[in-house]
């Protein structure tokens, strides 16, 4: 189950997490690595570390219960990482590549690239933040509800007409992370307000 709410803003501030990967490391008796990789997508986890005043306190507390513990699944922005650009940057109609063109396909996901080097890791993004997005083919901008529209729930772009062949589509966003609560326990003795010592974890959902 997936609820389409984001956890309020305010209480987000107060949170520390980012992604993780997970990777086997055999080292031989020279010194020698053999590296590999179990999870080539990275999952994201956060902490809710404290709340700054009572109605911060009084959302968690709201929240938790609405969505059941660990039951139901819901929207978590993360400070660090929530746009098609970097943080203090404008999103752009051409920030990053979406896909290119062949005249037939009319749906494509909207992605993030993290580009370093001669590597180049991207990101699926199924929570796009609505009004935020914007879509270019072949460096035009065009308008969203005539030439394409956004399903917020998946990050699925489709087009009214498919883009001719070869033509590279672009976008820019703002987005949201799938998470749920990863546990089923409040506890009401670390919700004092101003204090730290709060350990609330969040885990990101890969299969919202």
């Amino acid at each position: 189950m997936f609820e389409e709410v984001r956890l309020p803003t305010d209480v987000l501030y107060s949170s520390t997490g980012g992604p993780q990967y997970l990777t086997y490391v055999q080292v031989s008796e020279g010194g020698q690595e053999q590296r590999s990789s179990v999870w080539q997508i990275a999952r994201h986890s956060y902490v809710i570390n404290y709340v700054k005043q009572e109605s911060d306190r009084d959302s968690l507390f709201d929240f938790f219960h609405a969505m059941r513990g660990r039951l139901i699944g819901f929207r978590f922005k993360d400070w660090n990482d929530y746009k098609s650009v970097g943080s203090t940057d404008t999103i752009g109609f051409e920030d990053v590549a979406i896909g290119s063109g062949d005249g037939i396909e009319t749906e494509f996901q909207l992605i993030k690239a993290y580009p370093k080097g001669n590597q180049l890791y991207n990101r699926d993004i199924v929570k796009p933040v609505l009004g935020t997005v914007r879509v270019g083919v072949d460096g035009v901008e065009l308008t969203e509800g005539v030439d394409w529209t956004v399903d917020t729930v998946t990050g699925l772009i489709t087009f009214a007409v498919a883009p001719l062949d070869t033509l590279i589509i672009t976008a820019g966003f703002e987005f949201d992370v799938p998470v749920r609560f990863d546990t089923d326990h409040m506890n009401l003795a670390n919700l004092a307000c101003d204090t730290g010592g709060m350990n609330f974890p969040i885990v990101e959902l890969k299969d919202p």
